[in-house]
């Protein structure tokens, strides 16, 4: 495999970069996104080549830059973006897409827009890839990704109780 190879000449989102293993379990898919728009780079990385398999724009998602953090479920079968815009009480975005291991597709995508105490904050998706996990300054939230309405799921989990070392 080559190496220094440049495969996008864009400017792209800060924290949104993550990877999945292909469905044929040996390549892997790396899913980035361009800064300020609803562009994301699906790239293929196999024994012999990393490439650009296809872009792809989804309009009515997130286009906002700001802290928060990208990741696949354990199983692949799920991409979520969490996006904090940066001051207390903005408006706070998951982005939820299914994603097809085989093609290295994203569809399907659903948006929960939240106003939150955030400055900080990020997002996990459980071992069995069912909960999805949201963090802000004070609060953990959890949403089941199996239901039909996931943002109907919202549940607080956890609340910072103020506690410093």
């Amino acid at each position: 495999m080559k190496k220094n190879i440049e495969i996008a000449q864009d400017i792209l989102q800060e924290g949104r970069i993550t990877a999945t293993k292909h469905a044929n379990g040996r390549d892997w898919w790396i899913i980035t996104k361009r800064r300020n728009s609803g562009r994301f780079y699906n790239i293929l990385l196999d024994a012999d080549n990393v490439q650009v398999k296809d872009i792809q724009e989804f309009e009515n998602i997130s286009a906002y830059s700001g802290i928060g953090q990208s990741i696949f479920a354990p199983d692949g079968s799920k991409y979520v973006s969490s996006t904090i815009r940066g001051n207390v009480g903005s408006d706070c975005y998951i982005d939820i897409y299914d994603f097809d291991r085989c093609t290295g597709t994203l569809f399907n995508p659903i948006q929960i827009t939240y106003a939150d105490s955030a400055w900080s904050g990020g997002c996990a998706i459980s071992p069995n890839s069912r909960f999805l996990y949201v963090s802000s300054y004070r609060y953990i939230y959890q949403y089941d990704l199996w239901a039909e309405n996931i943002e109907a799921t919202k549940d607080t989990v956890a609340i910072y109780d103020g506690f410093i070392i």
